[in-house]
């Protein structure tokens, strides 16, 4: 039993490593496509003001993640930042975890974060086919996925920008 925790261990370990391998791109970490609707939400979500976001007819950005996800943790204060930069244009920024409630409110007072988060996300990852974490999406106000990466990048941020505008 002691052998297969240690082999489970180092596979989880390579998973939340990140998904390049030699620089080379391993594989997406997520099996949705770009222009396929977002996929429905299960968890228990953890916010503010107690309350459901609303995300019908909104643009919203999807952050996976998980407390032990080193990569997942070290991304999220980019996330963060464009919440907050483009919140009052419409972004709502959401962040599933696999982790229970207490946890997730625990991590978001310690850090800082106060978007909505969602606990016990294992639902919504298994609905959004999720491989590795992070697992980021963008969703337009029509609910289609049109942008999906594991970081922040250059392309994310004119896409953000374009999709409010519409």
């Amino acid at each position: 039993m002691r052998a297969f925790m240690v082999v489970l261990s180092a596979v989880l370990m390579l998973l939340v490593a990140g998904v390049c391998v030699g620089g080379e791109e391993v594989e997406e970490a997520s099996a949705l496509k770009v222009g396929q609707m977002a996929p429905a939400f299960g968890g228990t979500w953890v916010t503010t003001d107690g309350k459901t976001p609303q995300l019908t007819g909104r643009v919203y950005l999807v952050d996976f993640w998980f407390e032990q996800c080193t990569a997942c943790v070290a991304g999220m204060p980019a996330v963060k930042d464009l919440g907050s930069k483009y919140e009052s244009k419409g972004l709502v920024v959401i962040g599933p975890s696999t982790d229970n409630e207490v946890r997730v409110k625990k991590f978001r007072q310690m850090r800082g974060f106060d978007y909505p988060m969602l606990a016990k996300a294992n639902e919504s990852v298994k609905n959004w086919q999720i491989k590795f974490f992070p697992a980021l999406f963008l969703v337009d106000k029509t609910g289609k996925i049109i942008w999906k990466g594991e970081e922040k990048n250059a392309e994310l941020v004119l896409l953000i920008e374009a999709a409010l505008a519409k």
